[in-house]
């Protein structure tokens, strides 16, 4: 083919996979219509979505101001704690001022600037870090220009242990070392009630429960606590209670459940009760959002989606890696649909995630940035689908990006921020154990939300359909424990490179080839690890009875970069940072029931992933959701690949790339970009099938088929932003949040 013919080809291609994109935003998914009366979990009580912090102060506002006037509100804070001032407005960005106003009347300190949220916010949005000294604290909004203000918001930031709320009489989100719930505080002798109605197949009610969390660490948990509950036909004197023995813990969930023995559409009155055997051992616990368990009727699949964030496909045995790194997922893909070139539509973990999450581009999630979060009234999230169709939905975290605070929670009755692959036992846990009570509080809290908790949990809802999700950061912080560690050859704790410095460091002190080699042989032992603990969950399903009708799927965020690029010269390692294939290429692996083990070399995106997983669970997709469904690809390994589209929206840069006829790839971005290697022009083009690496750039030869190609990626840009309806709510990141997301290198300082 002449190079004008194939120029011509292009063209044609690049538009109507344009037209593709443009045409698909909004499609539902596939799957039927839920049959009636199927097993399922249904809330007693209408409760708030799992989101974030409750603020202590928000007020709405339309205030314009003029320069030389200032906005003031004075706020009564907790010196003992930190917060977040988000100030909302249209025009010129104002600046934000806090004084401390001292105990009583006195005037106190002196109006300072308050530090910003690191990160750019989004546009419309001042965010500030407050830590007062004093109950009372003036805010002072200040303008720059012209600005009229539309709120402002004051929150807490959440404790690492401890009730993120004080609940009190309303549901809301209540997290005990990083593992939220709905829930309410049940005062000693003091009853919540609520009226409900008997579901179809109720065989009992569920709920959660802890010793209150606000008490001071150094207190011990009381003996004896019982939970009484009545379940009892409304207008009933009274009822037969059943009383349910607390275990004495401030730093895990107690799962509860109670029998239920009623008619289907019999009118209840619940009431729970806390009991102690005297006035000295009386406490307070949280209970969460009570729900009714149902068994009858047919068994709708399961969904378990595994993320091993910053995982390359290239170092796994099934993607042909010479390293025996990955036998445990090497065994599931020989008996599922891997999707050999299948990739993520950014380059970190919050964009892509939310991506995985809402069936969503970025641009039209608007989770893209470190200072935004998922809006579900936005973006309806999968965990929120499914639980509304009756699942049980469960996910264990390593928080930083996926922290409840950036909107992920919703929908999963309980959400844990802590990675479950770090390890809960050995020599220096049991030092921390033995040290203090708030030590054995952290590894009991640590325990409750370890791997082996996660697969508990699984076997434990084999009569329910459920959506487990589990995320870890192992991989990403090259830091394998033993025995895996020294598998490859990798140098000891405290010995060889320290991973992973910082890009500016890297610059300034780059990785020797010695270095380079020390980093993969940790990578790969991290993905040993983490093989192993996917090998016994699916093993454990198995074993429970429920893997004949469980979705898997692992995949990915995002990839890493090994020095296949540089930052000013210097080898690179780490995300983040651009849209290079390194970073952008995923595994994507699915097991479902019914659906034949195949390999399909087709390119398609983790947009694609929540409409897929609806697909094979018979649950409709929401319009709202952008991707389409792989189950044909799944089924016959026929059919088009879908349209790849990538996109960085950061402080570090603002770029995109498509990728079409499987092959040639356009990047686009703007060459003031704030990257750690230079934009050096607008449009740049690869042949991947030639130049996996991206290393020559062919835009300056052919410049016509580049700036087509730019303009196709340019106009999907434009229909994604027309998709995304006003801005999301920013994110809200507590003080655990920021120093984890600091500890993966997100957050320098």
């Amino acid at each position: 083919m002449s190079s004008s013919s194939r120029r011509g080809a292009t063209r044609g291609g690049a538009r109507l996979l344009l037209a593709a994109l443009v045409l698909s935003l909004g499609l539902p998914g596939c799957g039927d219509a839920p049959p009636p009366g199927v097993r399922r979990v249904v809330p007693l009580v209408d409760a708030p979505p799992l989101r974030t912090l409750a603020p202590e102060h928000e007020e709405p506002l339309e205030l314009a101001l003029a320069e030389g006037e200032a906005f003031e509100r004075e706020v009564a804070l907790d010196p003992a704690h930190k917060y977040t001032v988000e100030v909302r407005f249209d025009g010129v960005a104002p600046t934000l001022l806090a004084a401390d106003l001292g105990e009583g009347d006195g005037a106190g300190s002196g109006a300072s600037p308050v530090p910003p949220l690191p990160g750019e916010p989004p546009p419309g949005l001042v965010v500030g870090i407050l830590r007062p000294e004093s109950p009372r604290v003036r805010l002072r909004v200040v303008p720059g220009g012209a600005v009229t203000l539309r709120g402002v918001t004051v929150r807490r930031w959440g404790a690492a242990g401890g009730l993120d709320t004080t609940a009190g009489d309303a549901w809301a989100p209540v997290g005990v070392y990083g593992d939220h719930r709905v829930a309410r505080i049940v005062e000693p002798n003091g009853p919540f009630a609520c009226e409900a109605e008997v579901p179809v197949g109720a065989s009992r009610l569920e709920f959660d429960v802890v010793c209150d969390p606000r008490a001071p660490v150094e207190v011990p948990a009381p003996d004896g606590l019982v939970l009484r509950v009545v379940v009892a036909p409304r207008g009933a004197e009274r009822g037969e209670p059943v009383r349910v023995p607390v275990r004495p813990s401030r730093a895990s969930w107690q799962a509860v459940e109670v029998p239920v023995d009623l008619p289907p559409g019999t009118p209840v009155d619940v009431r729970v009760a806390v009991v102690a055997p005297d006035a000295a051992s009386a406490e307070a616990v949280a209970v969460s959002v009570p729900r009714w368990h149902c068994t009858r009727g047919p068994h709708r699949p399961n969904l378990v989606l595994i993320s091993l964030d910053t995982t390359r496909p290239d170092h796994l045995g099934f993607h042909g890696y010479a390293r025996d790194t990955s036998p445990q997922l090497d065994a599931l893909a020989a008996r599922s649909v891997v999707f050999e070139a299948a990739q993520s539509t950014a380059p970190y973990t919050l964009p892509s995630h939310a991506t995985m999450f809402t069936g969503q581009y970025p641009t039209t999630h608007g989770a893209e940035h470190p200072a935004q979060a998922v809006d579900g009234a936005h973006s309806p999230l999968l965990a929120a689908v499914l639980a509304e169709a009756g699942y049980a939905t469960r996910a264990f975290t390593g928080g930083g990006y996926l922290d409840a605070d950036f909107g992920f929670a919703e929908g999963f009755h309980a959400y844990g921020n802590n990675d479950p692959v770090i390890p809960v036992t050995g020599r220096a846990v049991a030092d921390i154990e033995n040290a203090s009570a708030a030590g054995r509080r952290y590894v009991e809290a640590r325990r409750a939300q370890h791997w082996d908790a996660a697969v508990d949990w699984a076997a434990r809802h084999d009569d329910v359909p459920f959506f487990l999700f589990l995320q870890t950061f192992a991989i990403h912080d090259y830091r394998p424990e033993d025995p895996h560690r020294s598998m490859f050859g990798a140098p000891a704790k405290g010995e060889g490179v320290v991973p992973l410095r910082h890009p500016p460091d890297q610059v300034a002190q780059p990785y020797t080839p010695e270095e380079l080699a020390q980093l993969t042989d940790l990578y790969d032992a991290a993905i040993h690890e983490v093989d192993a603990l996917v090998g016994r969950l699916v093993h454990a399903l198995r074993e429970a009875g429920v893997a004949g009708h469980t979705v898997i799927v692992v995949t990915a965020d995002h990839g890493e970069d090994f020095g296949e690029h540089a930052v000013e010269g210097s080898p690179f390692v780490g995300h983040g940072q651009g849209l290079w294939q390194t970073l952008l290429h995923v595994p994507l692996v699915i097991t479902a029931p019914g659906v034949a083990p195949r390999r399909v070399s087709r390119r398609v995106s983790l947009v694609d992933l929540a409409p897929t997983a609806l697909d094979l669970l018979g649950v409709p997709a929401p319009p709202a959701m952008q991707g389409r469904s792989l189950r044909p690809l799944m089924e016959t390994g026929e059919g088009a690949g879908s349209p790849v589209l990538s996109e960085l929206h950061s402080h570090r840069g603002w770029m995109r790339s498509l990728v079409v006829d499987d092959d040639l790839k356009v990047v686009t971005g703007d060459p003031d970009a704030l990257v750690s290697w230079p934009v050096t022009r607008p449009v740049r083009l690869f042949r991947l099938s030639e130049d996996p690496v991206e290393r020559a750039d062919l835009e300056p030869g052919r410049p016509d088929e580049a700036r087509d190609l730019a303009d196709a990626v340019r106009a999907l840009g434009e229909a994604l932003e027309a998709e995304r309806a006003g801005a999301p709510r920013g994110a809200r990141p507590s003080e655990a949040t920021l120093r984890r997301l600091e500890e993966l290198g997100y957050v320098d300082g």
